[in-house]
């Protein structure tokens, strides 16, 4: 029984496989034809509320074996959008076949009488644009397009993706177009670099920031982001927000890697909304915009030192004002140290530097030590030219001069018109004429200066010249006269010297060093000597001398051929006469402070103006 009715089974499929394949070799004119076809480009809707169309993925409906049953339902896909890329006519019914694609990448054919045929927007107007906004979809859920505005092509009737993903993110707008449905769209750069078109109602705009004012900056500091809060980011283009390269920041840039790291401070920038920003060089070259706020001075104060009198320095009241402050000069120095305004190593205030100072004068009023995040020690000290602005620099671009205390004294201040200083020479003296050539080279550079008197018997003359024998190498010195209080015991009282109106200027006249004999043979020289000597009366100490092995010392701030170059044996140096505009300003400052010394000083208890029995009268050699 089992047996035959396995042979049952095996006819009836034999026969079945010879039905079938009759269809296929004799039957070909049963399915549809295609009878026109061509290629098109336009959008669609599936509309099958009231039809049932299947789809059909080879080719149109029952142009095949395939054909003959539907691959899927279109109610599957009703009210969906695709686009047609071809049509096809079919034999019988003559109905229209449409190959459409749907945004999963599927494609299928379909009845062309089960959609709604629909054109692309066109763009009606475009333009180049330049600014920044913020994707806002708190209440939409607008598609991004590409490779333009939302159905304007086949491929932007589905968005790439949804603006949602990328909500609270700042963008960049380059061009703006307008289609005919009305919808402006904005091509949009996000911070990953793609780019999207989306509609430009679902964006916040913003505008970039306006540079207000930038400036050049010196100095290091510290990176502290921790004073910023969340922005912790580095622009590499500029301040945040100024440009479509700084909307975001650099990439690996942050993560606070260079959080604690002391930077070189280049330039600083003011932007109109998002304060001042601060261009840095980190430790590995690259450079980057900071927020201001991220970044700290690396030095901390540990002791403050304010100059007072040293009333033991036997030469304490020429040396310091009353308050104790002196005079410094920038010298030469190796590295370049810059003069700040109000804290030492505040980059936001940056005045100089000292190359560009060497050999200006200064008032000195107090130091401080520092200590760097790094461990540095500094000592800085508080420095100005005028008595009333105050700046911070590094010690090592000071000098104090020869004696390590000053560079400039209390100057001579004379008891003729307008405090001009008086003078005698006679006429007959050897070196009456170059006495007057040195006073009139000073004349020149400060006119009404010096002012001579007619006869010796003048008992105001602040200047009197005496040639007379010094020790060989020695061309001149010169001294002036202070008085001071003794006790009982006729000693002198500590701290009670002042200075007085007179100036002794000795001149050698014996000897290799005779000014006497350097004025006949070269009188330019003799006149230079002088006038080194008239510019320690009037306030100036040695700008520089030579070491025994030739080498500058350290407190030098000028070379030989600075005026008040400390001499030497050889006076063979042509160019031994330049009166720097520095120590010409820094004697005007003097004499403007008041810094003087003509029987009253500012740095004297009480006033002086002449022997009595408890004051005598001594005399401090200069120079």
């Amino acid at each position: 029984m089992k047996s035959l009715i396995k042979v049952a089974i095996l006819y009836l499929v034999s026969c079945l496989c010879l039905i079938l394949l009759a269809q296929k070799v004799w039957g070909a004119t049963t399915y549809n034809t295609v009878i026109s076809t061509k290629t098109v480009d336009y959008p669609i809707k599936i509309q099958q509320n009231n039809r049932n169309d299947g789809l059909y993925i080879s080719t149109p409906y029952y142009t095949s074996l395939e054909t003959s049953v539907s691959n899927t339902l279109a109610k599957n896909y009703n009210n969906q959008y695709a686009y047609v890329t071809n049509e096809e006519v079919t034999s019988g019914n003559s109905v229209t076949w449409l190959q459409i694609h749907f945004k999963d990448n599927t494609t299928y054919w379909i009845d062309k009488n089960g959609t709604s045929l629909y054109g692309y927007y066109s763009i009606i107007s475009s333009q180049n644009v330049d600014y920044p906004a913020t994707i806002n979809q708190a209440t939409r859920s607008d598609g991004l397009y590409s490779p333009s505005p939302y159905f304007t092509t086949y491929n932007t009737i589905f968005s790439n993706t949804l603006a949602k993903n990328y909500n609270n993110q700042k963008v960049y707008i380059s061009k703006e177009e307008t289609t005919n449905n009305g919808v402006t769209w904005a091509f949009i750069n996000l911070s990953n670099g793609t780019s999207y078109w989306m509609d430009k109602a679902g964006l916040s705009l913003d505008s970039f920031d306006k540079i207000l004012s930038s400036k050049i900056l010196t100095g290091t500091l510290q990176i502290n982001f921790k004073a910023t809060g969340d922005n912790s980011n580095l622009y590499q283009e500029g301040p945040i927000m100024t440009s479509d390269q700084t909307i975001w920041p650099v990439g690996s840039s942050s993560d606070k890697q260079f959080d604690g790291q002391v930077v070189k401070i280049l330039q600083e920038s003011v932007t109109s909304s998002h304060g001042s920003w601060v261009q840095i060089q980190l430790n590995n070259g690259n450079t980057y915009w900071i927020d201001k706020q991220a970044l700290i001075n690396q030095y901390s104060v540990t002791s403050t030192q304010k100059y007072t009198i040293d009333t033991k320095d036997n030469s304490y009241w020429q040396d310091f004002q009353s308050d104790g402050s002196r005079i410094v000069t920038i010298k030469p120095t190796t590295s370049n140290y810059t003069l700040f305004s109000g804290q030492f190593g505040n980059y936001d205030q940056p005045i100089d530097n000292s190359f560009n100072q060497v050999g200006n004068y200064y008032t000195a009023s107090q130091e401080e030590t520092l200590l760097g995040t790094d461990g540095t020690i500094i000592t800085a000290v508080s420095i100005s030219n005028d008595d009333i602005n105050w700046f911070w620099v590094d010690k090592r671009a000071l000098s104090y001069g020869p004696d390590g205390i000053k560079t400039a004294y209390e100057s001579l201040k004379g008891s003729g018109v307008n405090s001009a200083i008086k003078w005698y020479v006679a006429p007959d003296d050897p070196l009456a004429a170059t006495i007057q050539n040195a006073i009139n080279r000073w004349n020149a550079a400060i006119p009404g200066l010096f002012a001579d008197t007619p006869s010796q018997s003048d008992t105001d003359i602040n200047v009197n010249f005496n040639e007379t024998p010094l020790n060989d190498g020695l061309w001149a010195s010169t001294s002036r006269g202070y008085y001071y209080n003794i006790d009982a015991n006729g000693n002198e009282i500590p701290g009670t010297r002042i200075g007085n109106s007179k100036i002794m200027i000795f001149l050698n006249n014996t000897g290799y060093s005779s000014v006497i004999t350097e004025a006949s043979q070269n009188n330019i020289q003799a006149t230079d000597i002088i006038m080194h000597e008239l510019g320690h009366a009037l306030g100036l100490s040695h700008s520089g001398q030579y070491n025994t092995d030739g080498t500058l010392a350290d407190y030098s701030f000028a070379g030989p051929s600075d005026l008040m170059f400390s001499g030497s044996d050889d006076r063979n140096i042509a160019n031994y006469k330049n009166i720097s505009s520095a120590q010409i300003k820094v004697i005007r400052l003097i004499r403007q402070l008041g810094w003087t010394y003509v029987g009253t000083s500012i740095n004297a208890p009480e006033p002086r103006t002449k022997v009595i029995s408890n004051i005598r009268e001594g005399w401090q050699t200069l120079d």
